[in-house]
C-alpha cells in the first residue's frame, strides 16, 4: 500500500531516521522504509520539519506545505516516480541528498529558501524558487533530459542537459 501522513495545524516533527551506529563502530547500520505506492505528506499550518532517510517507494512522493517554516530533508531514496515538494511562504529548507527519481518538481512560493541537491538523479528537474532572495546549490546531480530553473519574478530558463564526457585514463 501506500503511505499518507497529515500533521495538521501546529509545530509538528516528521522523522524517519532509521539508521543508527552501534558504540564501538563508525559505520551506521541502514533499516530502509519500504513503501510499495505512493507517498504523501501534507505539512499543515506552523513550523514543520521532515526528515526522511533511507526510503525506497513504489510511486510517486509528493510533500506538501500550507504554511509557515518547513524543513525538509530527503536522504538516501530511491523512487520509481516523480517527487514533488511544494512549501508555503516561510523561509523554507530543501535538501535532497543520494535521492533517485524519474522527476523532480520544487516549488517554494514566497520567502527567502534555501534549496540544495546533492549527488541525485532523475530524468528531468523543475525548481520555481519563490519572490525573495533565494538559494540554490546543485551539486552533483544528473538531470538526464533538462534542468529548468526559475528565480522567482524575472521568470527562468529551461537548460537542455548535455552530456559529460570524462577522458579515459
Amino acid at each position: 500500500g501506500g503511505l499518507l501522513i497529515g500533521t495538521g495545524a501546529g509545530d509538528d516533527a516528521v522523522l524517519f531516521v532509521n539508521e543508527f551506529t552501534p558504540a564501538g563502530e563508525s559505520l551506521a547500520k541502514l533499516f530502509p522504509t519500504r513503501v510499495r505506492n505512493q507517498v504523501s505528506v501534507h505539512l499543515g499550518d506552523g513550523d514543520d520539519e521532515l526528515d526522511l532517510r533511507n526510503l525506497f517507494a513504489g510511486g510517486m512522493i509528493r510533500v506538501f506545505d500550507v504554511s509557515g517554516i518547513a524543513d525538509i530533508s530527503l536522504h538516501n531514496a530511491k523512487i520509481t516516480g516523480k517527487v514533488d515538494i511544494d512549501t508555503g511562504s516561510g523561509a523554507d529548507e530543501v535538501s535532497l541528498k543520494f535521492v533517485q527519481g524519474t522527476q523532480l518538481t520544487i516549488s517554494t512560493h514566497a520567502g527567502a529558501d534555501n534549496v540544495q541537491l546533492e549527488n541525485c538523479r532523475f530524468q528531468s528537474i523543475d525548481v520555481k524558487l519563490g519572490e525573495e532572495l533565494d538559494t540554490l546549490a546543485i551539486q552533483r546531480s544528473i538531470s538526464r533530459q533538462y534542468c529548468y530553473i526559475d528565480g522567482g519574478a524575472d521568470g527562468g530558463t529551461r537548460h537542455p542537459v548535455r552530456p559529460v564526457r570524462h577522458p579515459r585514463r
